[in-house]
This record gives C-alpha cells, structure tokens and sequence, in this order.
C-alpha cells in the first residue's frame, strides 16, 4: 500500500482521502530502521511525524528501577509522534524504539505544521480523532481502576483488540506481538503475576496464541465477565466515521 493511501485509511485522518496528502508528500522521506533501533529518547525534540510503513515500534518510558514500562505499540499504517506538536517547545516524553526491521515515511513538524494551516478539514479530523482517544482513555482508566489482576490482564488485551484486532473464524486476534513481560509493563504488574493470570484465562479457553500472537476467541463473553465498558460503549469509541465533518 502507497504511503498516501496509508494516510487516508490511519485512525488519526478517519475521513481523509489519500488526494489530501500530496503536498504533504513533498517534503516526506522514508527510513529503514534495524530491530532495536531508537527512533526516538525521552528528552530529544519533537520535530518530527512518522507514518509507519512496515514493522513495529513501542512507545515506553523508563522507571526509577530501570524497568521499561510501555505505553503504546504502532504497527503498519499508524501514525506517530505529533502529541507534542501544539506546544510551543515540544519534547519527548516517552522513548521509541523498533521490536522489529521497520521502515518509516517521515515528515518534519514545520512542513507538516504549514500543510496543516492550509488544511482546516485535516484539522478537524484530528480532532475528532484526538477527542475519541480521550474518551477511550477515560474508559479504560475508569474499567482498570477496581479490577483484580486477572481482569485488568483481561481488559488490557480487549483494549489491544479494539486498536489492533484483526477478526477470524476463531474470533479476533490482537495484531501485534504481546510478550508476557510487555503486557505486565503495560498495565504495571509483575510477569510472573501477569504469567499466571494469562494461564488463567488459557484454561477458561478465554485466550490462545496461534503464530506467536494472541487470540481471544469470544471478546464479547470476555467483555461482559470482566469489563465495566458495555459493547455500546466501545462500539462507539471504536467506530470510524468515513464521512468527512462538514467543512
């Protein structure tokens, strides 16, 4: 898939049309990173937006103990690093690095700053974007705030499913490589706790991992058991609109 056409299908633009990106597209370059490789530190200037094309990056943040904790993973066709971009000296809070060979399309913040003044309906959509991701943190912090381990396990991987479910025949598959130890990060518990809460719902036949990624055979079940958040509810933080917001 072409980086424009990437653009226009990302979350972050739900409602663009890969025509809205050409100028854009002028100033963009693409860069290949090997497994490992930092995108970015904690600290370093965020002068820059990247749209990855291929592999995985996580966005993680170091604790006073050394430990990495990880706050988000971008796979293929997500969009990446313009949080700071509103504020008047944008740094990075959080630190990338890729898990995996990974190449980027990249553009810098004053072009992508100049192409967006010229472009209110981008803005907007972003906006819209931006608002649903509160919405969607706002659940998930309220869902995870009384849970046992178990259930805070279980709602960490329906959320990952929302974002990155890939459906089947067998149910849906959460579309990145989830580690134990990157799960126990995410949600700030030990592995070897997060290791037999994941047993745990192994034996409900509540989860599996096919291919070295995982399944959750019946999300729905899974959600009413262990998630305050209804189906309704994360129907609608979920949803994309394609239709562009008028004007």
């Amino acid at each position: 898939m072409e980086p424009l056409e990437m653009l226009a299908r990302s979350e972050l633009f739900d409602g663009a049309s890969p025509g809205d990106f050409e100028l854009l597209a002028r100033h963009a370059l693409t860069r290949r990173y090997s497994r490992g490789d930092l995108v970015w530190s904690a600290g370093d200037p965020a002068e820059t937006m990247y749209l990855v094309l291929a592999g995985e990056v996580v966005v993680s943040r170091l604790g006073p103990d050394g430990e990495e904790y990880v706050v988000e993973a971008f796979v293929a066709g997500d969009v990446m690093g313009l949080f700071h971009f509103f504020e008047e000296t944008p740094v990075r809070t959080l630190g990338a690095r890729t898990i995996s060979a990974t190449s980027c399309w990249i553009v810098s913040r004053r072009d992508f700053m100049r192409w967006l003044e010229s472009n209110p309906k981008m803005m907007l959509l972003m906006l819209r974007t931006y608002s649903r991701w509160i919405l969607q943190r706002d659940l998930q912090d309220a869902d995870t705030s009384y849970r046992s381990l178990t259930g805070r396990v279980a709602t960490k991987l329906l959320s990952l499913a929302d974002r990155h479910g890939q459906p089947s025949e067998q149910g849906v598959q959460v579309g990145i490589r989830v580690t134990e130890a990157t799960l126990a990060n995410m949600i700030g518990a030990s592995r070897e706790n997060v290791s037999r809460a994941l047993a745990q719902l192994r034996r409900a036949g509540d989860v599996r991992r096919e291919h070295g990624l995982l399944l959750l055979p019946r999300p729905d079940e899974l959600r009413r058991r262990y998630s305050w958040v209804s189906e309704d509810e994360a129907r609608v933080v979920n949803s994309k609109n394609r239709a562009a917001p008028a004007g």
